[in-house]
């Protein structure tokens, strides 16, 4: 995503360092400039902001929750991997329909879902083109490890176009989800700010009643 330089956010810079700070801030002085406020103003602090699918483990630590703890604000982190932060966290996965409930209704001030890792989805991939396979002979190492060289196997071999729906098929799903979802769990007039619809900008929608309207998008 690209990021304009105006648009950053002046908070407390010493804190916000890193993808996980420098998305705070671009983040905060989106809803800076949507609200007509100046940009060093602290939208985050005292907010309690969910981060869905924030990041866990060594990995993929959860950078966004990290800066948010560091000025003030009031993290609460989603994410199929444990985490062990000093902040409220919650091991969920969202391929599984309604992961999500386990969150309380209208708690949440801001609503945060960058764009994830594709571990749950390359998982969730993996298990589908194996039960294909476990009905060949050989199971689904025999055939992964003989269908590049032995023209039987050619016939199982999984395409790119068969992968690809696989994998866009399930991203629709969980985005679909997450939409639901999030219009649940903010409070009435708060945002949801994201850029899993669209990988090139962030856009922020605002909850106004009970439907969640793009506002402002970059």
């Amino acid at each position: 995503m690209t990021m304009s330089p105006q648009i950053y956010s002046r908070i407390d810079k010493a804190k916000l360092i890193g993808i996980g700070g420098a998305r705070i801030s671009y983040a905060n002085g989106l809803m800076a400039q949507m609200k007509g406020l100046p940009d060093d103003c602290d939208l985050f602090k005292g907010k309690i902001v969910l981060d869905i699918a924030g990041g866990g483990g060594v990995k993929y630590p959860p950078m966004v929750c990290r800066a948010l703890k560091d000025i003030g604000a009031v993290p609460v982190l989603v994410d199929r991997e444990p985490n062990f932060e000093k902040f409220e966290t919650h091991q969920l996965n969202l391929l599984e329909k309604g992961a999500l409930n386990a969150l309380e209704t209208g708690r949440f001030d801001y609503v945060f879902c960058f764009r994830f890792t594709d571990n749950d989805l390359e998982s969730n991939l993996k298990v589908q083109i194996e039960r294909e396979y476990q009905k060949k002979p050989g199971g689904f190492e025999g055939c992964m490890a003989n269908c590049a060289t032995d023209s039987w196997y050619a016939p199982f071999r999984v395409s790119s176009y068969a992968i690809n729906e696989i994998y866009e098929s399930t991203m629709k799903m969980i985005r679909k989800e997450i939409f639901a979802q999030v219009n649940r769990l903010l409070k009435e007039g708060s945002c949801f700010i994201t850029d899993i619809y669209n990988m090139s900008y962030m856009s922020i929608y605002s909850k106004n009643n009970d439907s969640l309207l793009l506002k402002i998008k970059k």
